[in-house]
């Protein structure tokens, strides 16, 4: 069993969805491959996210640029596994 988490965000788009979930994997794999916790390493997929739906293009965000988004974003576990 796994817990379940929420990821919530500003989702006003202004760019395209070209590269979206590239740029969320490439943030998520980015904070987990370099030992980040858990909340951070899917805010930094989110913020990943969050920046490149605001781009026209397939623009992905340096590290600066998707911290500025960080405490905007809510992460949260919803649901916590127990194991007896």
């Amino acid at each position: 069993p796994q817990d379940k988490w929420m990821v919530q965000m500003n989702t006003e788009k202004v760019g395209t969805d070209s590269g979206v979930v590239d740029a969320m994997l490439a943030g998520y794999l980015a904070g987990h491959m370099t030992n980040r916790s858990l909340v951070d390493t899917f805010k930094l997929g989110a913020s990943a996210m969050v920046y490149t739906s605001t781009k026209v293009g397939n623009q992905f965000g340096t590290m600066p640029e998707l911290q500025e988004t960080f405490a905007s974003i809510d992460v949260h576990i919803v649901e916590e596994q127990v194991n007896i």
